[in-house]
């Protein structure tokens, strides 16, 4: 799981973006990783790559514009926990899978 903490400085960062968030969606269309935005400042990322994605917390509201951000950081831990349940569910129903711990 690859976490792309969304903030106006993500989006200016040469590195993050054509490093970082380019090799990460390339995982992500691959089935090698699966990327999750947490939007943690407000900025402008629908026209970015990676905006049909879930973007955590609810309704893609920034972290820092909640009133209480312990509540915004709860629902994300709540969103990933959902999404690394439902990639460990799949796993699981892959043909091949070994149901012993890695």
């Amino acid at each position: 799981m690859v976490l792309l903490r969304t903030s106006a400085d993500f989006m200016a960062s040469d590195y993050c973006w054509d490093k970082e968030m380019t090799r990460a969606l390339e995982r992500h269309r691959a089935g090698e990783a699966v990327v999750v935005p947490v939007i943690l400042r407000p900025c402008d990322w629908s026209s970015a790559p990676f905006a049909k994605l879930q973007g955590f917390p609810k309704d893609a509201k920034a972290v820092t514009t909640w009133t209480n951000r312990d509540e915004a950081w709860l629902d994300v831990v709540k969103a990933l926990r959902h999404t690394i349940e439902d990639l460990q569910a799949r796993r699981a129903q892959a043909p091949g899978h070994d149901p012993r711990p890695r």
